[in-house]
């Protein structure tokens, strides 16, 4: 059995913008298997972060040591459980997941969206503009040089401002997930975490001049 000390990052990897960051604190050593070995997690708390992977239906847990070498576990989640991404909870058994724990989370999202804002902003957009130049092309049969117009099509870029009505939008998500031990029901570690955006949303946008 090999021990990680310290260990710097564990992660629950699947859409990186997807990860609730924040910190796992383990109370008693928290084993991991991987393809290859058994590492456990000493106690201590550490920067973590959490994501639940619809696509894969598992949760890949990546942790790194003082020197940065990475290591991987991986737990199973059985087909039809649902997967919260932002709200609701998720009960893994050790014996479904294949880890050494059981494995108890639940996620919340929260939304603030702020009033409509009418203002002008700046903006651009590209057109097609047809010119004309003169060329001159020899006759294959006379020799002679003649010169005619043509027309060719440039694209430019047009610089103005529209009226727009918009509003803010933040969003947080918060997770928690508690690492029990099977035979006992005793608490291994617990994660708590976030992660948060904003977006501006466009009520109307109007023509560009």
């Amino acid at each position: 059995m090999k021990k990680l000390i310290p260990v710097l990052l564990l992660a629950l990897l699947g859409t990186a913008c997807d990860d609730l960051q924040g910190t796992l604190s383990v109370q008693s050593p928290l084993t991991l298997k991987t393809k290859k070995e058994t590492i456990v997690l000493q106690p201590g708390a550490v920067s973590a972060k959490l994501d639940l992977d619809e696509g894969d239906r598992e949760l890949e847990i990546k942790v790194k040591n003082a020197a940065g070498k990475e290591k991987e576990a991986k737990l199973k989640i059985p087909a039809g459980m649902a997967i919260p991404k932002f709200s609701g909870t998720l009960d893994l058994k050790a014996a479904q997941t294949g880890q050494a724990f059981d494995l108890k989370g639940a996620i919340d999202t929260d939304v603030d969206e702020g009033p409509s804002i009418d203002t002008t902003e700046s903006c651009s957009y590209t057109r097609e503009v047809v010119r004309y130049r003169w060329v001159e092309v020899k006759d294959p049969r006379t020799g002679k040089i003649r010169r005619h117009r043509e027309s060719y099509t440039e694209y430019e870029t047009v610089y103005g401002t529209r009226e727009v009505r918009y509003h803010n939008k933040h969003t947080t998500v918060t997770g928690k997930a508690e690492f029990i031990e099977p035979a006992n029901g005793s608490l291994l570690a617990t994660f708590n975490g976030s992660r948060s955006w904003s977006e501006t949303i466009y009520e109307y946008q109007g023509r560009c001049w």
